[in-house]
């Protein structure tokens, strides 16, 4: 039994048994607040369970699965097929995992003891779909038919990230893979996360594995990079030519391609239009969808259009930088404005928005905008933002990046100050303005 937070009082009676009372005070209710930790990570709480700790669990549990991942005749000539001419353990790994993410769908059915065991190996791969125990055990099984050893591991996915002392299947909702060997961690149902890479809501967690029970923690999660640039050729008739590109890279990747699998029932035509109007833009584009099934490190979508009137000559005028379609710096700036009185996932990764701005010989810019830096230190991560101009004849390009480095998985919600100050900062950059005539 483990409390927190919950006033408690153990007495042992005459007969031999324990009376335990447990005392709480009604308190004002506190709305959810966006980013936050789970409410279990900050409330009065309790646990009780019959097993005293993760290592008691993890033998339960191996007990009611048995050897799971023993590979079937079917997995042993799977796993040939998947590393032929590949002798490198990370490879065959990679190879494995790339498959089981992008060939095994996600798909939940849940019968009797199906919350807890996972379905026959052969019968995951007849019906090419699986949960998250079905797919660790299969890639387990993949790479044990290669002698690549690994082990299940349980984990409490999303924003939980406080872990009871006992043992208590409540606290985990999700099953990954363990690879000692590489001493990496896997999420084969991460369907668009290339390898090497963990889902945020797997990141900075205490998880156990199964196979030796013992706690570890997962690595923290790295937000990769998400970069925009845009090109804006401007002509001498006040339209212009616009080159959009947003690329990601680790997490980055994976989001642009999760955004874009989101959209597969959505025309490029109804995509476009979208867009166009975000960016208060009245031409036509065209579209370029990230690849969905790349197992590379990488994605990258793009939208190329032309616009009328993008200017108003002869001026003088000012030119605020259109939106792109896929704005990276501003949800970060407005989750920094957030009041907060509790703990959040401290934010980790870098994005940056670059625009080359080339203008007609009629045309001149009248003040560059300044180059700026500010950083924020916060409890657990660091932020750094910065602004670059750089001016040659009839063009400019600007870059703006910002650089988050969690040296923790949580933040406490104690900044707010100092935050709000930085994103006010950030927000007049991002309203930036170039004066033309």
């Amino acid at each position: 039994m483990q409390t927190i937070d919950l006033p408690h009082v153990q007495e042992t009676l005459a007969d031999g048994r324990v009376k335990h009372v447990f005392s709480s005070d009604n308190v004002k209710a506190v709305a959810p607040e966006a980013g936050s930790v789970a409410r279990s990570d900050y409330s009065p709480r309790m646990v009780v369970s019959t097993m005293a700790d993760g290592a008691a669990l993890a033998t339960a549990y191996g007990r009611l699965t048995g050897d799971v991942s023993a590979p079937t005749a079917r997995v042993v000539a799977l796993a040939d097929q998947l590393t032929q001419g590949v002798s490198d353990p990370r490879k065959q790994t990679e190879a494995i995992y790339n498959w089981v993410r992008l060939n095994i769908r996600y798909v939940n059915v849940v019968l009797e003891r199906g919350g807890f065991t996972p379905r026959p190996l052969d019968s995951i791969l007849s019906n090419a779909y699986g949960d998250c125990k079905d797919q660790a055990v299969l890639l387990g099984a993949l790479l044990r038919a290669k002698g690549i050893d690994s082990t299940p591991v349980l984990i409490g996915a999303g924003n939980a990230f406080w872990m009871p002392r006992a043992g208590t299947l409540q606290a985990f909702n999700h099953m990954i893979t363990y690879v000692p060997q590489l001493n990496l961690y896997l999420d084969s149902t991460a369907r668009y996360n290339a390898f090497g890479t963990l889902p945020f809501a797997d990141g900075g967690k205490q998880v156990l594995h199964v196979k030796s029970g013992q706690w570890a923690s997962t690595p923290l999660s790295d937000g990769g990079l998400t970069a925009v640039k845009q090109v804006i050729d401007v002509a001498r008739d006040e339209s212009a030519a616009v080159k959009t590109s947003v690329r990601g890279t680790g997490l980055g990747a994976a989001t642009l391609r999760g955004t874009f699998a989101a959209m597969q029932s959505i025309s490029d035509a109804q995509v476009v239009t979208s867009m166009l109007a975000q960016a208060g833009a009245n031409g036509t584009g065209v579209l370029r969808r990230p690849d969905l099934r790349a197992d590379s490190a990488e994605a990258e979508f793009g939208l190329d259009y032309d616009t009328k009137n993008f200017l108003d000559l002869p001026g003088p005028g000012a030119i605020r930088m259109p939106p792109s379609g896929f704005n990276a710096l501003a949800p970060w700036v407005a989750s920094l404005r957030t009041e907060r009185h509790y703990p959040y996932g401290c934010p980790n990764g870098e994005v940056s928005e670059t625009v080359e701005l080339k203008l007609p010989d009629n045309v001149r810019l009248l003040r560059d905008p300044p180059s700026e830096h500010h950083t924020l230190d916060l409890t657990g991560s660091r932020i750094e933002y910065r602004q670059t101009v750089q001016r040659e004849a009839g063009s400019l390009k600007l870059v703006r990046t910002m650089t988050m480095v969690a040296t923790q998985p949580v933040c406490a919600g104690t900044d707010m100050e100092a935050q709000k100050v930085f994103a006010q900062k950030v927000e007049r950059s991002l309203r930036t303005q170039f004066l033309y005539e």
